[in-house]
């Protein structure tokens, strides 16, 4: 809350990027979700349904956290910043995650605006 009362203050200098647009964001959520299936394959035959979620949170939790970006999102040049252009810490990381389903629902970044983030492109 206090990056955003900070940028509402005094305005956003520069701005964090060019949106990522939804056609992309699409995408590198299907690379990522092949990714974290392919993943399971690893694990024994019985308990791969159960072992989805968990890796799949933990997937998107390190990439956003510690690099800005996952896989898929590397592959289609989108990077998630804070909306202060800076990285994404763990909290906004989890915050992100939890409120996904919400986004899904509506159709709408719902995760981003309650995470304070936002995805950009990556400059080539």
């Amino acid at each position: 809350m206090t990056r955003l009362f900070l940028l509402q203050l005094r305005g956003r200098v520069p701005p964090a990027g060019i949106p990522g647009g939804p056609a992309q964001r699409l995408a590198a959520a299907a690379v990522d979700l092949a990714i974290c299936a392919a993943a399971t394959l690893l694990v024994p035959r019985g308990r791969r349904l159960r072992a989805f979620a968990p890796l799949a949170a933990g997937y998107h939790l390190a990439a956003w956290s510690l690099a800005g970006q996952t896989l898929g999102g590397r592959v289609l040049g989108l990077r998630v910043v804070s909306v202060d252009g800076g990285p994404v810490s763990p909290a906004q990381a989890l915050v992100r995650l939890l409120a996904l389903p919400a986004s899904l629902v509506r159709f709408a970044a719902v995760h981003d605006r309650l995470a304070l983030t936002e995805v950009v492109e990556v400059d080539p």
